[in-house]
């Protein structure tokens, strides 16, 4: 009977320590997924929704960003972790940053006016920039 107080006392630590759970990071492959949609997001606004002086650079950033996150299937808070944690460990985050970079070197402009089409890309899914205007 002495041990039954002990006893209910580690069952009890065990299965509390047991809910807490480690922050799920997203895989490599989705990291480089979502981080090279939102380099397609800065250079769509630094290249063509800057001209329109009707629109701010940050608010149409942001929402890009959040139509992007949902288009992944992830919140916010969970890609700071995982940048968080990539950034944090070279040897994980080298290979992601160099896929991207030679993602970037075979990428094709948004608009191919030789080939008369636009682009696939998983952002451009959802916005397709009008092409400018020949003077």
């Amino acid at each position: 009977m002495r041990f039954l107080p002990g006893i209910f006392f580690f069952a009890s630590l065990f299965f509390s320590c047991a809910h807490d759970s480690k922050p799920q990071y997203l895989s490599q492959n989705k990291m480089k997924q979502v981080i090279w949609d939102l380099i397609r997001a800065d250079q769509y606004v630094s290249e063509f929704l800057i001209k329109d002086s009707t629109k701010k650079k940050k608010p149409e950033l942001a929402k890009l960003y959040d139509e992007i996150f949902h288009l992944h299937g992830i919140t916010e808070q969970q890609f700071k972790q995982s940048l968080d944690h990539y950034s944090s460990n070279p040897n994980l985050f080298r290979p992601i940053i160099d896929s991207i970079v030679k993602q970037q070197s075979e990428a094709k402009p948004y608009f191919a006016p030789s080939a008369g089409k636009i682009t696939k890309d998983s952002l451009l899914k959802h916005r397709i920039p009008k092409p400018l205007p020949v003077r």
